[in-house]
C-alpha cells in the first residue's frame, strides 16, 4: 500500500455543535449613567440659586471696617512767648534741654460706615506728635453712625506748657525755617449693631502735616490708613 493510498478519510463519531440562545426582553435597556446625570443636573438646578442667594447675602452683610478721612486740620494758635521764654531758660540751664510749647490744634474727621447696619462707637482718640515726641491727645465722645452714612466728628486739642525734650533743638530750627512737621494718629473703636451679634470694628489713620508756624497755615498733608 502506498502512502497515498494510506491517507484515507478518518472514520469516527460525528461532531455535534451545541448553540445556546438567551431570551429577548421586549423592554429597552436602561442606561444608569443617564439617570444619574439627569438627577445631578436637577439637584444642581435647584441648589445653585440657593447658594447664589446665600453667598450674596453673606457678602452684603459681612462686617467691614469703617473708613476715616481727615476733612480739615487747623493750627488755631501757637504761643511764641513760651518759646522765647524757653530759649532763655535753656541758655541759663544747660542741663535742661526741654522746651515748653503752647498750641491749639483743631481737626475735623469724616467717618464712613460702609455696612448695611448701624455702627456704635465708644470713642475716637486723636494724638498729636512732633518727630516721635507725643505732644498730647484728645478723646472724642462716642456716638452712632447709621447704615451707609457718613458723620462729621470735630475735635480740639488745647495744649499748654507741653514740654518737648528730645527734639528741642530741631523744634527751634523748624520754627526758624517756617516748616513745622506734625504727626496725627486717629484711632476708632466701635461695634456693628448686627441683630444680637455686635462684631468689633477698628480703624486707624495716620497723617503727616507740615505747618507754617508764622501763619498757622497747613502747607502739606498726607494721610495713610493703617492695616
Amino acid at each position: 500500500m502506498t502512502k497515498e493510498e494510506g491517507r484515507g478519510e478518518a472514520i469516527g463519531y460525528p461532531v455535534v455543535h451545541h448553540h445556546y440562545y438567551a431570551p429577548l426582553d421586549d423592554r429597552p435597556p436602561v442606561l444608569e449613567s443617564s439617570k444619574t446625570k439627569s438627577c445631578a443636573f436637577q439637584c444642581f438646578a435647584v441648589l445653585y440659586p440657593i447658594i447664589l442667594v446665600l453667598g450674596f447675602t453673606a457678602f452684603m452683610l459681612w462686617p467691614s471696617d469703617v473708613k476715616i478721612e481727615v476733612h480739615k486740620t487747623e493750627l488755631v494758635s501757637m504761643s511764641w512767648d513760651s518759646l522765647k521764654r524757653a530759649i532763655v531758660e535753656q541758655q541759663q540751664r544747660s542741663n535742661d534741654l526741654g522746651l515748653d510749647l503752647d498750641l491749639k490744634f483743631q481737626v475735623q474727621l469724616l467717618v464712613r460706615n460702609p455696612n448695611y447696619f448701624g455702627v456704635r462707637y465708644d470713642r475716637i482718640v486723636v494724638e498729636l506728635g512732633y518727630r516721635g515726641d507725643k505732644l498730647g491727645r484728645v478723646v472724642l465722645e462716642g456716638g452712632e453712625i447709621p447704615a451707609l452714612k457718613v458723620v462729621t466728628v470735630d475735635g480740639v486739642m488745647d495744649l499748654k506748657g507741653m514740654r518737648v525734650f528730645v527734639n528741642a533743638g530741631s523744634l527751634l530750627l523748624d520754627i526758624a525755617r517756617g516748616r513745622l512737621p506734625l504727626e496725627t494718629d486717629m484711632n476708632f473703636s466701635g461695634n456693628l449693631e448686627f441683630l444680637l451679634v455686635h462684631p468689633h470694628l477698628e480703624a486707624k489713620l495716620s497723617c503727616e502735616i507740615v505747618v507754617n508756624p508764622g501763619t498757622n497755615e497747613i502747607m502739606e498733608k498726607s494721610c495713610l490708613l493703617a492695616e
